[in-house]
């Protein structure tokens, strides 16, 4: 198995736990409600999305749940998926390939698991 193919397999193993852990919660939840936002809020963090990624998401739903008058669980999920798309959409840059990102921080910050979700 070549190094793309275990990259692959290991993104799809966190893409698995993330959608299976918030379709839990949307299944577990019919009403939008405060205990819902914090169990949401909570199962983002357990699945290593981290905390300030976490934040923003949250804060943007709330925004969007409170403007749209959203009150279904079915209806977070599609607000979600917009939300997550827009932070991970790439901003414009430009830059040559290839190229070098260096990525600095202190021991068991999550470098290693940030440039596997990167790449």
């Amino acid at each position: 198995m070549g190094f793309f193919e275990k990259l692959k397999q290991g993104m799809t193993k966190t893409r698995d736990n993330l959608s299976g852990k918030i379709g839990d919660l949307m299944s577990s939840f019919k009403k939008v409600d405060e205990d819902f936002l914090e169990e949401l809020e909570e199962t983002l963090i357990l699945c290593d999305v981290g905390v300030a990624t976490t934040m923003k998401i949250m804060e943007a739903l709330r925004a969007k749940i409170k403007e749209e008058k959203i009150s279904e669980t079915p209806q977070v999920k599609q607000v979600l998926i917009q939300i997550v798309e827009e932070l991970i959409t790439p901003p414009e840059a430009n830059i040559t390939y290839p190229c070098v990102i260096l990525v600095v921080g202190v021991n068991g910050v999550g470098k290693t698991t940030t440039i596997g979700k990167l790449a």
